[in-house]
């Protein structure tokens, strides 16, 4: 697939004309950097930026993949994105806590599915900060039990945890539907790991 085909997206600010655009597009509108991107796409960082500057193309298959995330932006689809990045079959960077494994549990998993939906909710894309709401909910559930219908409050308390631990602020009072049930996991989760 060439490196300068014609894609012909537009989103209103944007145009995404080739490949190269789409790579700068999924970059801008995503938050991510082209390191990143190089492990979501399973390639090295060198490769992605070769791309961009031209010097060689991505195989069919990558530019396949590219061409979806650029499809979904263009929906306005970011969670499916994240979710189609971070599952069983994109198991995604291998050190994201966030990410979906295989062997994971059904309440894991439906947790950190709550945790990307609501860092998707808040536009929350710093990778450190997930990974670590993600080890924060791995950790807890496999010494406590969280019934399924308390999920929301848990991962959005577990991701209010790791804002402190890593001195980040943003407004989740607003997301908040059961505030009793959220200040318990709040504090159960603060007293745990904000000392670590």
């Amino acid at each position: 697939m060439d490196g300068n085909m014609n894609v012909g997206y537009q989103d209103g600010n944007s145009s995404i004309t080739t490949l190269v655009d789409s790579i700068k597009f999924v970059h801008d509108h995503l938050g991510l950097s082209y390191r990143y991107l190089a492990r979501l796409l399973n390639v090295s960082h060198v490769t992605v930026i070769k791309w961009v500057k031209g010097k060689c193309r991505p195989s069919r298959k990558k530019a396949k993949e590219i061409q979806m995330m650029v499809n979904d932006i263009v929906e306005g689809n970011s969670y499916a994105i994240s979710l189609s990045y971070f599952s069983p079959y994109h198991m995604g960077p291998p050190d994201n806590q966030f990410s979906f494994k295989q062997h994971d549990p059904p309440i894991v998993k439906k947790a950190l599915g709550m945790l990307i939906h609501y860092a998707d909710i808040l536009h929350i894309n710093n990778k450190v900060l997930l990974d670590t709401a993600g080890l924060f909910i791995r950790k807890y559930l496999k010494e406590k039990k969280v019934k399924r219908k308390e999920v929301p409050m848990f991962s959005l308390a577990a991701l209010k945890v790791a804002m402190l631990k890593h001195r980040y602020t943003w407004n989740v009072k607003y997301l908040i539907e059961d505030r009793e049930l959220y200040n318990k996991f709040f504090a159960e989760l603060a007293l745990k790991y904000l000392a670590e």
